[in-house]
């Protein structure tokens, strides 16, 4: 159950951009709701944790996330840098030049090399 709950919040936060746009929801509301999204960041599942890395570059721009808010779990991220699941780990380094734009982390924290 934990996983499908997962699986619908990080569906849910892939839209949060558009719906701020929209006028749908306030950029504020959707950051008081932040802590929900940062959960994910650490997931114990690695592709809801992938998944949540991959948008954080659209959450910051949008003012929902600040990169200081995504950077104290870069640690879940670089863990997905080397995963055993060889498809995660190709995925998560796909994501290493956005991450690095969006200032969340770092040339120096890469401790390995793209597969």
């Amino acid at each position: 159950m934990k996983r499908f709950a997962e699986e619908m919040k990080r569906f849910a936060w892939l839209d949060v951009p558009y719906l701020i746009e929209a006028g749908v929801i306030s950029r504020k509301d959707a950051a008081a709701h932040k802590e929900g999204f940062l959960e994910l960041l650490e997931s114990d599942d690695e592709d809801t944790k992938w998944f949540a890395w991959s948008i954080i570059p659209d959450l910051i721009e949008a003012g929902v996330i600040s990169r200081k808010d995504a950077a104290a779990h870069k640690e879940g991220f670089l863990e997905l840098l080397e995963s055993d699941d060889e498809r995660m780990k190709e995925f998560a380094w796909r994501d290493v030049p956005d991450l690095i734009e969006a200032g969340v982390i770092s040339k120096e924290d890469l401790t390995s090399s793209p597969p």
